[in-house]
């Protein structure tokens, strides 16, 4: 119909459009229009709703005076006076002692209240708010004045919101008055009441929202704004969703969004938020893979959120606690839903990080939401799950409301209030912790100990409040534990104190294999999985950049962090890869000092921070810009001696600050020359005689590095030059005094070694081959994991470290410090001596064995093999797979395990426990009788038919003996054996084991102490059963002459070989100056038996090396060939010590890698696989170039020359590995993939392949303009231009539709769709061959609209509208309607 031209008068028409909507689209289809005429003189204002008759306003009402009349311990009584008119009702605002917001609400004719519940001696303050109205806001729709009939028909579209001005609509108790209870609450749990309106993602075209609904539930809601034109658009959402997000926005603009809720008719609200989309020039920068600081994915802006835990729980309430790695949020939000499924809401301010969400109900699950608000943007959510306890499972934490008449109670700080002190860890075993703690004042009700297992669920052990120590039982072995302490105390809860606590290892009989006894690997503190960060230093400067350089003494870090503030006081934050160990940061200020702080990350958590000090050089002293940046020319060999190399170098162009040389020492340990700009030459001294060295020579220039160039170096032979552990950095020969590479300033540690032992002590010493330090630290580790520090002056250069364990091993590590950098570290091991006290073996499980078969039970029973055991447990599965134990007394040897299972095979663990100490395993197969084989009660015999056939021992005994070694040999009585183990128990209490083959009768036992009792058992073993043992006891020989009986005699260490080629190698070791004789070495090849730890050496060579010497070389070896080594120390003939070792020869050539594939290729990233050569390999470096034309075997293209650009990127990875993820690639670029095999300082050849990422492709596709039977699809370009696009559009049913657009299109319009029908459109793009990234949207088709809209009921100032549904029910209606001046009123979204 058209639209009145006069702009609207009296008893002209409304225009007035209904449209349905389905699944959240808008479907312009099917419309149905009608007239409505409208009302006369009514103003189109938004008031409270008046009479229809009011001759006079009424009086409006004042508020008087406030006054708390009277106070108890729990309650305040208020009173006030109204000094005119009369108010519907009051409110009371305050806040309990949580600080949470609380409502009271009044009735009008009241004129005062009793707030109860309060807190003893709490000041509170109490706000009272009137309301006068009547409880509606109007909307009124504008019509002017057309007509002086009355009975004119109108129409008025009412939509009406409660108004209450309650501020804290999330918390309000709205308590009636005890007189009036169900009369006076204005607000049932019908009226639904909006929450907060959150921005909670941006883009430069959109805008993401969400709001939450602390009661009620809303029938649909309504999101309004103005585009930049100032015209208002309405976005509609569902009455079930909470989140939406506004699209078609522009960028860099913002915008005010306000939030409406319909309910039954009627809007409320709204809640406005105010939202800035991102600008465009921000968006989709390609970063340049030259460039690697700036990848990183979130500015150090950009707040994180971490992990959230549940750290506490009680019948009503769940303690939550979270962790933000990085940046700062401004609040958060904690969400969940209650039994009701309401959404409920917890705020927290952003210097928070821990919060009690009280009010829940007991023995529930919760799933707790954590948000972080962050400069109007929402961060999260990051959840878990967590459940409160029953009620009331233990008393003395219920919350108790103290009596009034008890004063002494209720003072919030009196002696009465507890103190929790410290928690110790006082003992481990493999699956418990003992821990204690201390009360430096008052008394607690109760504690609780919460803990996490190793699925990461918490856990809580409850102590009574007159205990101080207790031992967490149901550990695992070898864990680290961390242990968190809370006190209860009249129903507060204190805390909580935390520590660190590790569990010990599994006893080491349970290991099928048992370790070398020289090498007891379960005292290692740190397993490889947990790497350690070493010293961060600073090696160059420059007016805007600082060099960093770092170590990982131990394991393998995922990525690093560099941490630091700029100018302004902002963190800043610098991301590296975690292969790498060095980074230049950039963007600094010129002579300004700067503090860094180094984190790892690995597996999710991160390590350190290691820190120190730079100073970016001042602009006034920067050295003006050089006219030709300088390069690196070659680096030679210039002369050789036994123990030094000359190198001389070249610089083509431009001159280098200074020049590093790198080189690894004899022991593979890493060692770095510093030579001067103005230098090209250095002499490198300290080096092994007949040794090939690798020399790498970098250059740095304004703090940036260049190289390395190489050149590899043979020492000259010298048989009788011993090999020095000490490198000396000599500077260059030129000017010796003066050029040194490092001042004094810059002193250099030395060797750290072990001079003396004691059973609680170690002495070390230590050198400082240049310079001098301010001061040294020893750093090592207790027993219970937890690092020691130990301080020595500068003038120092030895030291005791008491306090230590006996017969313990120690990795000792010494730093130096020097102007307050740490300079390190150098390590050593120690083993500190065994009790001086006469040893005693421990307590020893004997055997377990199984009588007496039945059906449904086996009979078990066992021997001890000495000393005491408190208890016993028996350990077994049941026919599901379910752990089983059963507890026994100290005096108890056997036991009858019964409910088993017919003809089934049963494993049975027994462990004994000793003061809290766990020892065993030993354990045994039984196999219960198979029901229909039940032998009958007067056959006994026929139970056990294959005893007689089954092999037996014989007997042990000891045939020689020596200083450090027994001879014992055996027989067999019956049967042969698949092999023998002996087991005996050394004299650190540590068992042992020796494995010898079925066809053996004798072993020699060596690594003895002299003057020692010790006591063998054979056992053998038969098709996987274990049968004995036999015993016998020796003693071996006295000591040597010049060897007190007891004392420890002189160890062998350090085994290491060198000089390794594929047919020699160089063997060395350390003994104490004068303690052997000489040396017997034996080697030869291994055999390939698998059931010996050190496999016994067939073809044997023999060498002895005199006393004097610690090396020995060995020729004539085969290639590629693994050798064992075994050296004694001799004493005149007797053998006083030895040690063994492996080691193989090198392979003729480095082999390359073979079969090159590429998988999972993207846009940005590759999967590179590849074989193994079949020699052994250190480690592969995979290396990828950007080139440019394509290689001969690109297909569809004829060969090109193949042009390079940018540095090439490397990874170097272990010698294990056959894969690498290459990231950040350019997206449709071409690459030269290569992989070299690397052994030591040697190189193979590449492996060489190319691949092609995925180009870009369109994005953001979008259905736009949908009817019946059409749509129009548009999306956003790539970012490099496409030839053509692809268009594919399919549905269950339709038949395939499919065309091509050309590269400059951006939409394309699709026809003869079929109604009501789901479609999936794709477009891809088409460069060249390739083929982009595909953008993907499903739509639906337009609706049959409603029919026949026809208004009835019409009054002054409202209508009823009623139509005809469509065959297919839509979800909702969209109405939208035009006023007699002609504007289009803002639509509106109906509920179905």
């Amino acid at each position: 119909m058209p639209r009145d031209p006069s702009g609207g008068s009296p008893g002209h028409g409304s225009y007035v459009e209904l449209c349905s909507e389905e699944r959240g689209l808008l479907e312009r289809e099917g419309q149905v229009k009608g007239v409505l005429v409208g009302a006369p003189d009514y103003e189109a204002v938004t008031t409270q709703a008046l009479p229809t008759t009011t001759p006079e306003p009424p009086i409006k009402p004042r508020l008087g005076e406030l006054a708390v009349t009277d106070a108890t311990p729990d309650s305040l009584r208020l009173s006030w006076t109204v000094s005119e008119g009369q108010f519907d009702h009051f409110l009371v605002q305050y806040k309990n002692g949580d600080g949470q917001p609380k409502v009271v609400r009044v009735p009008g004719h009241e004129d005062g209240v009793t707030i109860s519940g309060l807190e003893p001696d709490h000041k509170h303050k109490m706000n009272l708010s009137p309301s006068h109205h009547h409880g509606f806001s109007i909307l009124h729709l504008k019509f002017e004045d057309i007509s002086t009939d009355p009975a004119s028909p109108s129409l008025c579209l009412c939509f009406s919101a409660i108004d209450e001005e309650t501020p804290f609509p999330t918390e309000v108790e709205e308590t009636p008055s005890p007189k009036e209870p169900s009369t006076e609450a204005p607000e049932s749990p019908e009226e639904p009441l909006l929450g907060d309106l959150t921005v909670t993602g941006s883009s430069p075209d959109s805008l993401s929202l969400s709001w939450t609904i602390p009661q009620g539930h809303f029938d649909s809601f309504t999101i309004q704004y103005k585009d930049r034109d100032g015209r208002p658009q309405v976005v509609r959402a569902g009455g079930e969703e909470s989140e939406v997000t506004v699209r078609g926005l522009e960028p860099g603009h913002k915008y005010k969004m306000h939030l409406y809720g319909l309910h039954g008719g009627r809007r409320v609200g709204p809640v406005s938020t105010v939202g800035v989309t991102v600008p465009q020039e921000v968006v989709e920068e390609t970063l340049s893979p030259k460039e690697p600081s700036t990848e990183a994915p979130e500015p150090p802006k950009e707040p994180l959120l971490g992990d959230l835990t549940v750290t506490g729980s009680s019948p009503d309430s769940l303690s939550l606690s979270w962790t933000v790695p990085q940046g700062h949020f401004d609040s958060f939000t904690i969400q969940y839903k209650d039994r009701e499924g309401r959404p409920q809401v917890v705020r927290v301010g952003g210097e928070e990080s821990e919060v009690a969400v009280q009010g829940l109900e007991p023995g529930r699950k919760y799933k707790m939401h954590l948000y972080g608000l962050h400069g109007g943007r929402r961060v999260g959510p990051v959840s878990t799950v967590g459940v409160t306890e029953e009620e009331t499972p233990f008393p003395m934490e219920v919350e108790e409301t103290l009596s009034p008449k008890e004063p002494s109670t209720e003072a919030p700080e009196s002696p009465e209030e507890p103190l929790l002190g410290d928690l110790t860890v006082t003992g481990s075993s493999p699956d418990s912790l003992s821990l204690s703690w201390t009360i430096p004042q008052g008394h607690f009700d109760s504690f609780t100990i919460q803990y996490k297992d190793r699925d990461g669920r918490p856990q809580v052990v409850r102590v009574e409040g007159e205990e101080s120590k207790v031992t967490v039982r149901g550990l695992e072995p070898g864990r680290k534990y961390k242990m968190h302490l809370y006190g209860l105390h009249g129903g507060q809860r204190v805390g909580p104190v935390s520590t660190m606590g590790l569990t010990e290892p599994p006893c080491p009989t349970e290991v099928e294999e048992t370790p070398s006894p020289k090498e007891p690997s379960t005292e290692a503190p740190e397993s490889p999985t947990e790497p350690l960060l070493g010293a961060l230093t600073v090696t160059g400067s420059s007016p805007d950049s600082l060099s960093l350089s770092w170590t990982v003494p131990q394991g393998h870090f995922d990525s690093f962090t560099i941490q630091y503030k700029d100018r302004e006081g902002r963190p800043q934050v610098v991301r590296v890869g975690g292969e790498e160990s060095e980074v230049a940061v950039r963007g600094l200020e010129p002579g300004r000092k700067y503090k860094m702080h180094l984190y790892g990350l690995h597996g999710g958590q991160r390590v350190g921070p290691v820190s120190t000090m730079g100073l970016t050089v001042p602009e006034e002293e920067a050295p003006a810009s050089p006219s030709l940046k300088p390069h690196l020319g070659e680096v030679n060999v210039m002369d050789a001696t036994p123990d030094s190399l000359h190198l001389s170098w070249t610089v083509p162009e431009g001159q280098f600050d200074h020049f590093l040389v790198q080189y690894k020492n004899g022991d593979g340990q890493p060692k770095v020359v510093r030579v001067p700009g103005h230098e090209n030459e250095v002499t490198i001294s300290g080096l092994e005689p007949d040794h090939k060295y690798k020399m790498n020579l970098y250059g740095f220039h304004d703090g940036q590095r260049q190289g390395p160039v190489s050149a590899i170096g043979v020492t000259a032979i010298d048989e009788e030059t011993p090999f020095p552990t000490e490198v000396e950095e000599t500077p260059s020969p030129k000017e010796p005094s003066t050029e040194a590479p490092e001042s004094p300033e810059e002193p250099l540690l030395g060797d750290l070694t072990v001079t003396g032992s004691s059973p609680d002590s170690l002495s070390l010493s230590w050198t400082v081959p240049q310079g001098h330090f301010d001061s040294f630290t020893i750093q090592y580790k207790d027993r219970d994991g937890r690092p020691q520090v130990v301080r020595v002056g500068g003038e120092e250069s030895e030291v005791a470290v008491r306090g230590l364990e006996p017969g313990r091993k120690y990795k000792m590590h010494l730093y130096g410090l020097h102007g307050g950098r740490r300079v390190g570290p150098v390590s050593t091991v120690g083993v500190t001596a065994p009790p001086e006290k006469e040893w005693q073996p421990p307590s020893r499980l004997g055997e377990l064995m199984v009588t007496d078969e039945t059906p449904d039970s086996l009979h078990l029973s066992w021997t001890v093999a000495q000393g005491p055991i408190d208890s016993f447990v028996i350990q077994y599965r049941d026919t599901n797979g379910q752990p089983q134990a059963m507890s026994m007394a100290a005096d108890q040897r056997e036991v009858t395990v019964e409910g088993l299972e017919p003809g089934r095979k049963y494993k049975f663990l027994l462990y004994g426990f000793i003061g809290g100490q766990r020892l065993g395993p030993v354990s045994a197969l039984g196999v219960t009788v198979p029901e229909e084989d039940t032998p009958a009660p007067w056959h006994p015999a026929t139970e056990a038919p294959e005893a007689s056939e089954g092999p037996r021992l014989g007997e042990l005994a000891v045939t020689d003996r020596t200083p450090d070694s027994l001879h014992l040999s055996w027989t067999v009585a019956r049967g042969p054996f698949d092999s023998f183990v002996v087991q005996y128990w050394d004299t650190n209490g540590q068992p042992q084991a020796l494995l010898v083959g079925g066809d053996q009768n004798k072993v020699i036992v060596s690594g003895l102490e002299p003057s020692t009792l010790y006591k063998f058992s054979l056992y053998g073993l038969h098709e996987g059963k274990r049968l004995g043992p036999v015993s016998a006891k020796g003693t071996t020989g006295s000591a040597p002459a010049g060897q007190t009986p007891g004392e420890p005699g002189p160890r062998l260490s350090q085994l290491s070989v060198t000089d390794v080629t594929t047919s020699s190698l160089r063997l060395n070791w350390e003994a104490p100056p004068g303690a052997f004789d000489s040396f017997l070495l034996r080697y030869g090849v291994p055999s390939s038996s698998t059931l010996e730890p050190h496999p016994r050496p067939l073809l044997q060579r023999e060498l002895t090396v005199p006393g004097t010497r610690h090396s020995a070389a060995l020729r004539d070896l085969r290639p590629g060939t693994l050798y064992s080594f075994t050296l004694y120390g001799l004493r005149g003939p007797h053998k006083a010590d030895s040690i063994q070792g492996t080691a193989r020869t090198l392979s003729p050539v480095l082999e390359s890698p073979r079969d090159l594939q590429f998988s999972e290729i993207g846009e940005t990233s590759a999967k590179v696989s590849w074989m193994p050569p079949p020699s052994r390999v250190d480690s592969f470096k995979v290396s990828y170039q950007l080139a440019h034309g394509a290689p001969p075997d690109f297909p569809g293209q004829p060969p090109k020359p193949i042009v390079f650009s940018g540095e090439p990127q490397s990874v170097q990875v272990d010698g294990r590995a056959r894969t690498q993820k290459l990231k950040g690639l350019i997206p449709g670029a071409h690459y030269e993939v290569t992989v070299v095999s690397v052994r030591g300082f040697e190189e193979s050849e590449p492996l060489t392949g190319f691949l092609t990422t995925v180009p870009d492709g369109p994005t953001q596709l979008r259905a736009l303009n949908l009817t019946e039977g059409t749509a129009l699809l548009h999306w956003k370009p790539p970012q490099a231009p496409v030839d053509t696009y692809d268009v594919k559009v399919t549905a269950p049913g339709a038949p395939l539709l499919q065309a091509s657009a050309p590269g400059s299109a951006v939409d394309y319009p699709l026809h003869d769709l079929m109604l009501h029908t789901n479609y999936t459109a794709t477009v891809h793009g088409l460069r060249g061959p390739n083929v982009t990234s595909p953008a993907s949207i499903t739509f639906i088709t337009g609706l049959e609209g409603p029919r026949d809209l026809e208004a009835k009921e019409v009054t002054p100032r409202t209508a009823r509208l009623t139509w005809i549904e469509p065959q297919v029910p839509p979800t909702g209606y969209l109405l939208t309607y035009d006023t007699p001046g002609g504007q289009t009123q803002v639509p509106t979204l109906l509920p179905h």
